[in-house]
């Protein structure tokens, strides 16, 4: 697994029409942030649509993260550790030290 580069994160924020930032530190933690508030509403929306249609009281959290981290982070080959949505944002991982990886030679916002 390899780490993202710059233009890696211009190429997320680009996909979400933010604007790109001129300091690097920034472009990152900015893109990260996209990717954590996408990940909590995607979470919270899942958990609500699926209570709805099973009728059952609780649709586990773990169910609902698999779905969206699969559609946010698989699909695009990349690999986030840990995250938080009570104040939307990734945490490092332990070994790595790192936010995201990416899975492929290739990175793909495409999907």
């Amino acid at each position: 697994m390899t780490k993202l580069t710059n233009k890696d994160y211009k190429i997320i924020l680009k996909h979400y029409g933010l604007k790109i930032p001129r300091n690097k530190g920034k472009i990152k933690e900015k893109a990260l942030m996209a990717f954590a508030g996408k990940l909590c509403r995607c979470i919270k929306k899942v958990k609500k649509k699926k209570n709805r249609r099973t009728n059952k009281k609780n649709f586990t959290r773990k169910i609902a993260t698999a779905i969206c981290t699969s559609s946010i982070f698989k699909k695009r080959g990349l690999k986030h550790y840990k995250f938080t949505c009570k104040r939307p944002r990734l945490i490092k991982g332990k070994k790595s030290k790192r936010y995201l990886d990416k899975t492929r030679k290739r990175f793909n916002m495409k999907r």
